[in-house]
């Protein structure tokens, strides 16, 4: 019997040290901060020796995008990461086909898009990290000075000519970048028009092209992003502010009036991933919308998606969840 008793009393003991070894762990990684920054740094190189991530999309940002990833790779050092060019259709493709973990998209997925995608048996989560303006843009020399949304929609499906600035000068032409950048998706969404080309739209491959475009056609509009700002000759081309709701007063392309909603033309950057598409996949997204990312899109002196004052649409199942 005695026997018994002082071999329950050191399995006692074995598990009374095990559990305080447990406890003691536990205290030392919540009052140590440099612990916890240790894990979070290797936690990531520590899935794999030859973890790495390819994020594709990188041309829808071409600005803030190469920013996310180095500031991502300082605090993930161990981690590989190769980026590859391309707008939204591309960076859609490269995701969906693993030919990439992670992309910068610059408008969400379609109906259409997202069914592709549930019959493969996959979904793709896609969360904004930031918020530009559309821009109109003009010739230095044009009479044009502002252009209402309604106006612009008239140009757009051709119902008339918009006649604006002083002059009401006849705008008879809009420069638009290659859809697949995203940009002319996301201004069909703004403007709740359907997904046509009409024959005053001319196409052409980047923004840059855009605003060369306008500076030889004053009798032309464009259209560039905030993210994406053109890096021709600023000084033959600028920005004409917008009239939202008649009546109102026309507002230039601020940060502070594009957060508000003065400003209404505007589309979101998204960073997406696959809901299989592994950890470190996720972890990315999960790192540039959150505080950590949103502060750094913020300090790098653009609009972080949180800082947005408009109209929140709330559902019980999240965008492309399986029905």
């Amino acid at each position: 019997m005695s026997e018994r008793v002082s071999l329950r009393a050191r399995l006692l003991r074995g598990r009374f040290w095990l559990y305080g070894v447990i406890v003691l762990v536990l205290l030392l990684f919540r009052v140590v901060p440099s612990l916890r920054n240790g894990v979070g740094v290797l936690a990531p190189g520590s899935l794999s020796p030859s973890a790495s991530l390819v994020i594709a999309g990188i041309d829808n940002a071409p600005d803030l995008a190469p920013r996310l990833v180095a500031e991502y790779h300082r605090l993930y050092p161990k981690v590989g990461l190769r980026t590859s060019p391309g707008g939204t259709n591309r960076a859609l493709e490269d995701l969906v086909n693993k030919k990439a973990d992670v992309a910068f998209l610059s408008r969400p997925l379609n109906m259409q898009e997202h069914r592709m995608v549930r019959s493969l048996g996959d979904t793709v989560l896609a969360f904004p990290v930031a918020t530009a303006g559309i821009l109109v843009l003009v010739a230095k020399d044009s009479p044009v000075e502002s252009i209402s949304v309604e106006e612009l929609r008239d140009l757009i499906t051709g119902k008339r000519v918009a006649r604006t600035g002083s002059e009401r000068a006849a705008i008879v032409k809009l420069y638009a970048p290659d859809p697949d950048l995203g940009l002319w998706p996301a201004l069909l969404g703004q403007l709740s028009l359907p997904d046509s080309v009409p024959a005053n739209v001319v196409w052409l491959a980047s923004e840059r092209e855009v605003a060369e475009a306008v500076v030889r056609d004053p009798a032309a509009l464009g259209l560039a992003s905030t993210l994406t700002s053109p890096p021709a000759d600023s000084a033959a081309w600028r920005t004409v502010r917008l009239v939202g709701q008649p009546g109102t007063a026309a507002v230039d392309p601020l940060p502070d009036e594009i957060a508000a909603g003065d400003y209404p033309l505007y589309h979101y950057l998204y960073v997406a991933c696959l809901q299989r598409g592994g950890a470190l996949a996720s972890g990315f997204v999960t790192m540039m919308q959150g505080q950590h990312g949103q502060v750094f899109v913020r300090r790098e002196g653009f609009l972080p998606a949180r800082e947005v004052a408009r109209e929140i649409q709330l559902a019980n199942r999240p965008v492309g969840m399986p029905r």
